[in-house]
């Protein structure tokens, strides 16, 4: 649950967890803000017309650091370009509380002419302020084309800082005070910031603590006593200037040449997303797909579920599909997906006693699911659940990439190196030039090995085949639930009063297989999936399940051999490393819950920005995992 957050009688905020520390100085959090760390770190001026800027904290608190840092941002007209604001914060507070402490804090925070109201970006704030579980939660703000990018990483920061891969330009610390917080100002994590900055890179802070100077200086920064904001008299400014060489896999050093053009290979939700990602960083973007349209394959489906994984030791698989689901739940929003392609009225899962076992109750006292008891039936309710048109929403993200030139039935049968620095082409079955990019993402589903090169990972990507049973019929009246259901295959609703369907259910999971002809032991199966989803509607409807003549989709999915998709530079060559080639492939029947994020971390490994997961799970679905062939 939120932290909670004690207001004196003059309105001064304080933490009960921290031996009632104040959040912030007591001459005001945004005087403190701009005077202390923008100041400290030397800006806004460090940013100008740079093309991107990074800025770290540790303790984003009531959030009135970063509410200082974009209203000066947008009031410089210099600003970089793409501002990215990375902070951790162990003990999240309200919504609530974040809207009351900018209120207390507008008359100081509007004072400049021309400036954006506090007031006004705290209510922004607030609306897209994450549920405070743990992991990274992706935030964007726009504006005449400049993008604000919030990264909030809930959790520990002596475990966050190691996991985080960025490179920070300015780092902000303001943790509670190092007699009652000590550990946010140990020796572990000076070195935590060093190992994440730019060469020149600054710090800011408000205390002078000798231990802190000490852990500072021994990182490799070379620190200043600097004025402090009245009633305190002293600050902390340090330079990141160490006298050693940094070792070659720091972030900083593992950003590859700029380049403003990339192919994509594939059409369908991966290939959409990476898409749309890379657009959004201004990106000339080429398209080739062997299909007609976009989704011309399993992204082709009628509807699907976006629902997180959940597991009891929050695995791999859960941390990814839940930061995916609310990173996708962000852009459906930006895009202004229409409605009748998708429906938020929530995902029942249903689960049996094994797996309510299996199952965590909460992540920091906070669940996603609301255990639900219908009779002999218990499920997991999850309220932020959407079932979706996946064709849909992949048009839709493909229209709002603004350099986007798409083409339609171009096949590509291999890659090969343009030589003299040129980046990569795509070619056809008798080797001719389809397009040529310095970049290349291959997100072609079961052709992605073909056409990357399998450097003898040949069964690295496999084939699932899925087989989808449409309604023809409504259910028995009284049995249509009033959200899409999952558990043991998943049941949609019609999506609008108007559909061609009025429920589909599916799907099924045939390892191995790719007919894609309909098969009725397929729908059999559909059928004993509907019966235990809804026992009392299957009944009714059983001549919707009649051989030979029910209406099915089939398509075949692409999955890796532990389940995880396979995100980042592709090693199909030794020479090939590092050399622009990237594959973003086999999200497996999880395709909604786990595209946009992975599309993300794709194009920040591409334009060096931070990343939005954990350095852990990012390795969790490198390519490189199966180096040594798949097992």
């Amino acid at each position: 649950m939120p932290s909670p957050v004690q207001w004196s009688g003059d309105g001064v905020p304080f933490s009960p967890r921290f031996g009632d520390d104040i959040y912030h100085s007591e001459a005001g959090a945004i005087e403190q803000a701009r005077f202390v760390f923008l100041g400290g770190c030397g800006l806004p001026a460090n940013w100008n017309a740079r093309a991107q800027f990074t800025v770290l904290e540790l303790g984003f608190g009531l959030g009135l650091n970063f509410l200082a840092t974009w209203q000066a941002w947008l009031h410089d007209p210099h600003r970089a370009k793409r501002l990215d604001y990375v902070s951790i914060e162990a003990h999240p507070v309200s919504r609530e509380d974040i809207l009351r402490a900018a209120r207390n804090q507008s008359a100081s925070g509007d004072g400049a002419a021309g400036r954006q109201p506090l007031m006004k970006l705290a209510e922004q704030l607030a609306d897209a302020y994450p549920l405070p579980l743990p992991g990274l939660h992706r935030i964007r703000f726009q504006h005449e084309g400049c993008q604000l990018t919030l990264t909030l990483a809930i959790g520990d920061a002596t475990v966050l800082l190691p996991d985080l891969h960025l490179a920070a330009d300015a780092v902000y610390m303001d943790g509670f005070s190092p007699a009652l917080n000590p550990e946010l100002w140990s020796p572990a994590i000076c070195k935590g910031i060093a190992r994440l900055m730019r060469p020149g890179g600054r710090v800011a802070t408000w205390t002078i603590a000798a231990a802190l100077r000490k852990g500072l200086t021994e990182a490799g920064f070379k620190v200043e006593k600097a004025p402090g904001l009245p009633p305190k008299r002293d600050a902390l400014r340090a330079v990141y200037a160490p006298a050693w060489p940094r070792p070659a896999n720091w972030p900083d050093n593992t950003r590859i040449a700029p380049a403003d053009h990339a192919l994509v290979i594939g059409a369908g939700l991966a290939g959409a997303c990476t898409a749309y990602a890379l657009s959004q960083r201004g990106l000339r973007v080429t398209l080739l797909d062997a299909h007609s349209e976009a989704a011309g394959g399993a992204s082709g489906l009628p509807a699907g579920l976006m629902v997180p994984h959940v597991s009891p030791d929050d695995a791999p698989m859960s941390r990814l599909t839940r930061a995916g689901a609310a990173l996708m739940r962000r852009w459906i929003d930006d895009i202004a997906l229409p409605r009748r392609h998708w429906r938020a009225d929530g995902v029942s899962q249903r689960v049996d006693d094994a797996h309510k076992a299996r199952a965590p109750a909460s992540w920091n006292g906070l669940s996603l699911f609301e255990l639900q008891q219908t009779g002999t039936t218990a499920a997991r309710f999850f309220a932020d659940g959407l079932a979706i048109e996946p064709a849909a929403l992949v048009r839709e993200l493909l229209a709002r990439c603004p350099a986007l030139d798409s083409r339609w039935n171009t096949g590509v049968a291999s890659l090969a190196r343009a030589g003299h620095g040129a980046g990569w082409q795509a070619l056809d079955t008798s080797g001719r030039v389809l397009a040529q990019a310095p970049l290349v993402i291959v997100a072609a589903s079961l052709d992605s090995l073909r056409i990357a090169g399998s450097g003898g990972k040949a069964d690295v990507l496999r084939p699932v085949r899925g087989q989808v049973t449409l309604g023809r019929q409504a259910l028995p009246e009284g049995t249509m639930p009033a959200h899409a259901l999952s558990g043991d295959g998943y049941f949609v609703p019609a999506l609008t009063p108007d559909s061609p369907w009025p429920w589909l259910v599916g799907a099924s999971f045939e390892r191995g297989k790719t007919a894609l002809d309909a098969t009725d032991e397929a729908t059999a199966g559909n059928l004993e999936k509907l019966g235990r989803l809804l026992p009392a509607a299957a009944p009714g409807v059983t001549g919707d399940f009649a051989p030979g003549s029910a209406r099915s989709w089939v398509q075949v999915r692409c999955a890796s051999p532990d389940r995880m998709p396979l995100v980042g530079a592709w090693p199909s060559a030794a020479d090939n490393a590092g050399s622009g080639l990237y594959m973003l492939a086999a999200l497996g029947s999880r395709g909604l819950s786990l595209a946009a994020i992975c599309a993300e971390l794709l194009a920040c490994q591409i334009s060096g920005e931070p990343w939005p997961v954990e350095a852990s799970l990012a390795r969790a679905v490198d390519p490189a995992r199966f180096a040594g062939g798949a097992s």
